[in-house]
């Protein structure tokens, strides 16, 4: 399971119950909270072409609240948990982030979604430089709770 891959579907999952377009009534508020653990390679920036197995849990929470005029209001908070060594190095990686965002959508639609989520692997060695991702995720959602376009972009640095 990819990077984007998690991110994407948090946040579909997230816009579609705040537009009320998840097939059911939403209720006056409501809170879900889904747990996913991982395994996977992520690419270093910072280690010449090394890569991190990282191992991991990802908890999203999705609270949605009616707004009391046909709209509604969301906001996910999703905490990244794990650790892995650099597969050539050797350095071990930690991560322990919280990102949070909140999103209005609000009849008519097709409505419009923006995000920006950070997080970073901190080295254990402190003469290695922390890999920094920035994940920055658009979605367009019609009336029919389709998504109609979908942009991500990341950018990764060292600090």
């Amino acid at each position: 399971m990819g990077r984007a891959h998690i991110l994407r579907s948090s946040l579909a999952v997230g816009i579609l119950a705040a537009a009320g377009l998840t097939g059911t009534t939403p209720a006056l508020a409501d809170t879900d909270t889904v747990t996913a653990q991982f395994v996977m390679i992520l690419p270093n920036p910072c280690g010449n072409g090394d890569g991190i197995l990282f191992r991991g849990t990802l908890t999203m929470t999705t609270h949605v609240s009616e707004d009391g005029a046909g709209g509604y209001h969301l906001k996910t908070t999703n905490r990244l948990q794990g650790e892995g060594p650099s597969v050539l190095s050797g350095v071990n990686y930690r991560a322990d982030d919280t990102a949070s965002a909140i999103t209005n959508a609000h009849p008519p639609f097709p409505q419009t979604f923006h995000t920006s989520e950070r997080y970073t692997l901190r080295a254990s060695d402190p003469t290695v430089p922390d890999e920094r991702t920035v994940a920055t995720l658009h979605y367009t959602v019609n009336a029919n709770g389709e998504v109609t376009s979908y942009v991500e972009r990341f950018e990764q640095d060292c600090q």
